[in-house]
């Protein structure tokens, strides 16, 4: 059906349109509206990259765009016939397509909504800053990034894409961007290359798509009651990656300011098309991107009903407003964050018994491992404790424990797990 029903309307092109177009429908065309508001907020998310010390020595200040560059040209580029050589587009399609100077598809229209300028970005600056944190005490500031904590390490946009902010995803295969260039109005074209160009289109695999998003930090999340929600296991990492990270000599009176967001525009035209419904992302190009798996009705999409597959894409800084670090909160009240996350960590296993062993695992994240653990119920005794490779988004790493009733003891309905840290003391009862 699909395949009749876009040669019916090559067919009526063909022989129906003019010869010339002077006025093309603002449907198609990029637009600069003016709008300069954001250029501070990419000088400050800039200036602040290049403050960023890795573990490695990486220089982000190189990671992060040289200089702004125009939305226009970059969404021009993109829709460019060059990209869509595949497509065997026809020359004159090809040409009114170049004449317009700021083409893009038909419904397409929130790409106008974005300010005129925008700042290449790679993927691992935007998880640093993502990450980084401001320590105060009350005389100096010292930039510090979280890299030891589990969402760090992990770091997977689409687990922090803020869902109350306006967003899109549009995606193209050969046919949509063939059709939107038909209806240019590109004159009388031959019907034996419409032919041609419509088998083609129809065979070939070739995707691309663009999109834009905000993304929270999630050291925010985990502080602010705001953001997204997290699990008890990557907050006790944060914490405790950001206890450890102070670099003043004491925590007493110390305060920490943490970022927001980051808005954010992806784009690619290096994608493969299948045939359900969903956008995939290769390896680890989801851990850039806020669409790990996207259905193409998404909210302002350009329905393509394919899937499609993407080995990598380019990422751009948009933010509309300064990276402003939040409020001043003392480590005292993280510390507090803590305990309560270490009560409510999550249960990966429950109990099972063993020959006399009791086997349970918890969410506990990795830097939190070397922690000396205990039974603080005095008829139990710890006999092991392991780390856990877990292949499951849910639960991407945790700790197993071994314990047992030691002998001539009464056995209990609960025992409690604990650690000393700092001067607390973490604990999590398991109800047996």
């Amino acid at each position: 059906m699909k395949k009749l029903l876009l040669i019916a309307f090559l067919f009526t092109l063909s022989c129906g349109a003019p010869e010339e177009n002077n006025l093309i429908s603002p449907e198609y065309i990029i637009v600069e509206s003016g709008d300069e508001s954001n250029l501070a907020a990419l000088d400050e998310i800039a200036k602040l990259v290049a403050e960023i010390n890795t573990e490695g020595g990486i220089d982000l200040g190189e990671l992060i765009g040289g200089k702004n560059v125009s939305r226009k040209k970059v969404i021009t580029a993109l829709f460019h016939p060059d990209n869509f050589k595949d497509c065997q587009i026809p020359e004159k399609v090809r040409e009114a397509i170049i004449k317009t100077k700021g083409f893009k598809p038909a419904g397409t229209d929130l790409l106008n909504n974005l300010p005129d300028k925008i700042r290449s970005i790679s993927g691992t600056a935007v998880s640093q800053v993502l990450h980084t944190v401001v320590y105060n005490n009350g005389t100096s500031d010292i930039i510090g990034t979280l890299n030891s904590a589990p969402t760090y390490r992990t770091f997977n946009t689409s687990e922090f894409k803020d869902e109350n902010k306006n967003s899109f995803y549009y995606s193209f295969d050969c046919a949509g961007y063939l059709n939107s260039g038909l209806s240019l109005e590109v004159g009388v074209l031959d019907v034996a290359n419409l032919k041609t160009s419509a088998a083609q289109s129809l065979r070939s695999d070739l995707s691309m798509f663009i999109a834009n998003a905000t993304i929270y930090s999630p050291v925010f999340s985990a502080f602010q009651n705001q953001g997204v929600n997290l699990s008890n296991g990557d907050k006790i990492g944060i914490i405790k990656s950001l206890i450890e990270n102070n670099p003043f000599d004491t925590d007493t009176n110390i305060e920490i300011k943490v970022g927001k967001a980051l808005e954010l525009l992806w784009a690619s035209t290096k994608g493969k098309k299948s045939s359900n419904g969903e956008a995939k992302f290769k390896g680890r190009a989801s851990v850039g991107l806020p669409f790990a798996s996207v259905k193409f009705d998404a909210k302002g999409g350009a329905s393509m009903g394919m899937e499609n597959e993407y080995e990598s894409f380019e990422t751009y800084l948009v933010n509309d407003k300064v990276y402003q670090f939040s409020r001043k909160i003392k480590i005292k009240d993280f510390k507090e964050q803590l305990i309560i996350a270490m009560r409510e960590v999550e249960i990966i296993n429950n109990p099972r018994t063993v020959d006399g062993i009791i086997e349970f695992a918890l969410y506990i994240p990795e830097n939190m491992h070397d922690l000396e653990w205990k039974i603080e119920n005095a008829n139990y005794e710890l006999i092991s404790k392991t780390a856990l490779n877990i292949d499951n988004s849910s639960f991407p790493y945790g700790l197993k424990f071994n314990i047992r009733l030691k002998p001539n003891k009464a056995s209990s309905t609960n025992v409690t797990l604990v650690a000393d840290y700092k001067e607390l003391k973490l604990k999590k009862v398991i109800y047996l």
